[in-house]
């Protein structure tokens, strides 16, 4: 009869290395062993080459070689007949002699050449029966090593035994007048749920209140073993059906009870019913043990209640005496001890519990001052607070202005903890403060990192040259260019090059204050520092120089930047055209506008305004109205400045008809004209003894309060970034 239909069936029941052991006695290094049980249709020759067909191709040696007769095969069959039974179709074949294959460590890949797909209805069962279980037990005993209980064989035959049980009736076969110690049950109810088979467990559980009297029922060493089982099972409706069981059968709860029901409802996310339990325990004295404590802080953690975690540690801690390891020092080492280790990790989950009181706290924009207090509450206790820890706060901080305050805390914390912080933490801290406007804190983290380190990289450079750009700008709009100065030789100082940029916010903070020699002098020290002066850095310069009328000066810088090969723009060229409006060369003014045509550059509203403003100035009216025909041709809209210097320069030319006119045109525009053009219109028909209803230009309009200039010398960087709302730094990555 071939393999392939001969009805062989390989069935591997892995079996226990302590039985292994007393039975075979192998050598002590590590074997799995395997008993292989097989069902031979016809003879023992197909038997043995299948054996050998698979010694060969798995490196398998067989432990006891069979005999090839058939009546040495029928003589081992009946020895393990209380072992196996193989049927085929429902119909009791015979069997066979398990094999010890030894397997070394290396070659467990091989089990999968020993599993057999299971056709034709052949079916294994192992039979678990009494006389087996008292093999077992035997086996168990003797392969038991030293120090062992005297009862783990017990339980590890009963386990074996039991895991596979479906109900009451089945166990009642299985132990009928075999008797055992309520310690044993319990094992091995526990060893059950381990192994995921609670049902096995209840079945057990179930079956012991049914044999045990009345008072042995509410055993709580038996409850917690079943209580354990259904939690490491993930059985939580059974689990709290036993606990309720337990209440109602009025069991003696001890401190292992109490510790799985805390555990079950940190489980199911029952907190509050967890916390009331442990509060239970204290109320009826009873110690709570490393296992409780840890719970009641691993929920501590996860509901950021960190105030009850620190004062539960700050008690423990009193209690405890450390030098021991001791609890109480009235204490045997025997009973119940908090060692150093157990404290730390107390201690760790304290410090866990504050972080996620802190984390929480950043991500719902709650009030930063109180994850500041909650901080320093941890410092104050001295708990241990890593770099790690800080590294975590820090870069989840930065999401808002208050961040600031707890950004403070944790790096003055780590310059006195020596904890070293690394760049890109410094970097983060550095652009936090900037978005907060704290630039001022900002500048003291580079200059710790100047002085104890880490050395800054190009990122933090370009992070505190942004916030540099923020003052420097609030400085312009301010028109405090001292303070810009100051700025500028600040970056010079700590090492921090200005750009381009900079300098040309500065040459535009001179510009508008109208102070001429400073633009200069800092467009010289810009050009010595290696910086490429662009066209708004001349811009700016022209500008600061028209505001003096320096013509010489200004057609210098005109005639560089052409050398430089610096095209001008609109700006330049408007700026060009308001210095010779204004020193009266109209001439000039013409000639620079043709400039500005020839070139490509098309005149902006700020262009006319300039040439408009210089027909002003010259009292040219006609001119005046003709550059503002050529505007309408073009399409660009007048604004309140055209209108202004428009009405002047027709007052001017004693044109106070025309004057008046735009006046009312321009309240018709909807554009607001100042006092100064009201008075201005309302003078010239005075001077032209002309009769004007004050009805028809409307009411005189209110001065506008001018802001008061500030002194520089008197201005600190506090005060000066308290004036930026927004910009915000830029931010660099």
């Amino acid at each position: 009869m071939s393999q392939s239909n001969s009805g062989f069936l390989l069935h591997t029941v892995i079996c226990d290395v302590n039985l292994s052991l007393a039975c075979f006695n192998p050598p002590s290094h590590l074997h799995l062993y395997l008993y292989v049980c097989s069902c031979i249709c016809k003879d023992c020759v197909t038997y043995m080459s299948l054996m050998q067909s698979l010694a060969q191709h798995s490196g398998f040696f067989c432990l006891p070689s069979p005999s090839s007769s058939s009546s040495s095969l029928s003589h081992t069959t009946s020895q393990f007949s209380d072992l196996c039974v193989v049927r085929f179709n429902n119909q009791q074949l015979f069997l066979s002699p398990p094999l010890c294959l030894q397997l070394q460590s290396s070659r467990i890949r091989s089990l999968s050449l020993l599993k057999e797909p299971q056709t034709n209805g052949l079916e294994v069962v192992v039979k678990k029966d009494q006389q087996a279980l008292i093999k077992r037990i035997a086996a168990e005993e003797g392969g038991k090593v030293d120090g062992a209980r005297s009862t783990e064989a017990a339980v590890r035959a009963l386990t074996w035994a039991l895991r596979d049980a479906e109900d009451g009736a089945e166990l009642e076969s299985l132990l009928a007048d075999m008797e055992f110690p309520l310690p044993v049950y319990s094992s091995v109810i526990q060893k059950l749920g381990k192994e995921g088979r609670y049902k096995a467990a209840n079945y057990l559980f179930r079956w012991l209140q049914t044999k045990i009297d009345a008072k042995e029922r509410a055993n709580v060493y038996i409850y917690t073993s079943l209580l354990g089982a259904f939690k490491a099972s993930g059985c939580v409706e059974m689990a709290n059906l036993l606990v309720k069981e337990m209440t109602e059968m009025g069991v003696a709860l001890n401190l292992v009870t109490y510790n799985t029901i805390i555990s079950l409802y940190k489980q199911q996310g029952r907190f509050e019913e967890a916390l009331g339990i442990f509060d239970e325990v204290q109320k009826l004295g009873l110690q709570p043990s490393f296992v409780t404590y840890s719970y009641v802080f691993q929920i501590f953690k996860k509901t950021a209640n960190f105030d009850d975690a620190l004062d539960l540690y700050q008690k423990i801690k009193v209690l405890s005496n450390v030098k021991i390891g001791l609890l109480q020092s009235s204490m045997k080492v025997d009973d119940f001890y908090i060692t150093l280790n157990n404290l730390e990790n107390l201690e760790r989950w304290v410090v866990q519990a504050g972080l996620q009181r802190i984390m929480n706290g950043l991500a719902s924009q709650s009030n930063r001052r109180k994850l500041v207090v909650v901080f320093q509450k941890m410092k104050g206790a001295q708990l241990k607070i890593s770099r790690l820890d800080c590294r975590m706060l820090i870069l989840h901080c930065g999401r808002s202005e208050e961040d600031y305050f707890l950004l403070k805390a944790l790096f003055h914390f780590m310059q006195e903890r020596d904890l070293f912080l690394e760049v890109y933490l410094c970097n983060h801290i550095i652009r936090a403060f900037g978005e907060g406007y704290k630039f001022w804190a900002a500048l003291e983290v580079f200059e710790h990192m100047l002085m104890k380190g880490p050395i800054p990289s190009t990122v933090t450079y370009k992070i505190l040259r942004s916030q540099f750009h923020v003052l420097l700008s609030a400085a312009s709009r301010r028109k405090i260019w001292k303070w810009a100065l100051q700025l500028i030789d600040k970056m010079i100082d700590k090492g921090i090059e200005p750009d381009t940029y900079a300098w040309n916010i500065t040459l535009a903070a001179c510009a508008k204050a109208g102070k001429a020699t400073a633009a200069v002098e800092a467009f010289q020290k810009m050009i010595e520092r290696g910086a490429m002066p662009d066209v708004y850095s001349y811009g700016a310069l022209l500008s600061a120089l028209e505001k003096e009328s320096l013509e010489e000066k200004a057609e210098q810088v005109w005639n560089s930047m052409h050398k430089v090969m610096v095209m001008p723009n609109d700006a330049a060229y408007t700026t060009m055209i308001s210095l010779y409006g204004k020193i009266g060369k109209y001439g000039k003014v013409m000639d620079m506008f043709h400039e500005m045509q020839k070139s490509g550059i098309q005149p902006s509203l700020i262009t006319y305004n300039a040439l408009i403003t210089a027909c002003a100035l010259a009292g040219d009216g006609e001119g005046a109205l003709g550059w503002l025909e050529t505007m309408n041709a073009n399409k660009i809209e007048p604004d309140s400045t055209t209108y202004q210097q428009l009405i002047e320069a027709l007052a001017n030319a004693n044109d106070w008809k025309r004057a008046a006119a735009m006046y009312v045109e321009m309240q018709k525009l909807q554009l607001q004209p100042s006092h100064s053009t009201y008075d201005l219109v309302l003078k010239t028909c005075k001077a032209n003894d002309a009769h004007i209803e004050i009805g028809l230009l409307g009411p005189r309009p209110h001065e506008e309060k001018r802001r008061n200039t500030v002194d520089a010398s008197f201005v600190s960087m506090e005060q000066l970034s308290s004036d930026i709302r927004p910009p915000a730094c830029t931010s660099v990555v």
